[in-house]
C-alpha cells in the first residue's frame, strides 16, 4: 500500500520507482524537480479530479512552471498530459514524442508525456515504452 507524507510527491512506492527510473538514465534526485499537476486531493470516493478542478489547478501549475523555468517537462500520466497539452487523446497515443508547452510570457518548453509510476506498477508491460521515453528525454537534454 502506498504511503503519503509531505515528503512524498506521488506516494512512497511511486516515488521510489520514479527515483529508480531517473537514476537509470543518469539523473540524481537533485537534478529534477517533481510536482503534482493537481494541487489538492479529490474527495474520497472520486478517483479523478473533474474538469473544473483541473482548470482551477492549472493556473497554479502554470505559475509554478514559470518560477522553476524547466528545460523540459516529463508529463507523467493522462492527467498531466491533458493539462499541459490541452489534448484529450489517450496517453498511449501521445507518448513517445515531444510537444511544446507555452506558459505565461516564458519561452516554450518541450514536454514528453509518458506513463505515471503508479500505472507502471500495475502494468509492467508498459515499462519498455516509458524507458524509451526517458532515453529520448536524456538525449534531448544532452542536445543530441
Amino acid at each position: 500500500k502506498d504511503h503519503f507524507s509531505p515528503a512524498t510527491v506521488f506516494g512512497l512506492d511511486d516515488d521510489a520507482l520514479l527515483t529508480r527510473m531517473m537514476a537509470a538514465i543518469g539523473f540524481q534526485p537533485g537534478d529534477i524537480y517533481v510536482t503534482n499537476c493537481v494541487k489538492c486531493c479529490p474527495p474520497p470516493g472520486r478517483p479523478d479530479p473533474d474538469r473544473a478542478c483541473l482548470d482551477a489547478c492549472f493556473s497554479f501549475l502554470e505559475r509554478e512552471i514559470a518560477a522553476v523555468r524547466p528545460r523540459l517537462i516529463c508529463a507523467m500520466g493522462d492527467m498531466a498530459a491533458r493539462m499541459l497539452l490541452g489534448r484529450e487523446e489517450p496517453l498511449v497515443r501521445l507518448r513517445g514524442r515531444f510537444y511544446q508547452f507555452r506558459y505565461q510570457a516564458g519561452p516554450p518548453v518541450a514536454v514528453m508525456p509518458t506513463f505515471h509510476p503508479r500505472f507502471l506498477r500495475r502494468h509492467e508491460e508498459m515499462k519498455k515504452g516509458t524507458w524509451l521515453d526517458l532515453q529520448a528525454i536524456r538525449r534531448h537534454l544532452a542536445g543530441r
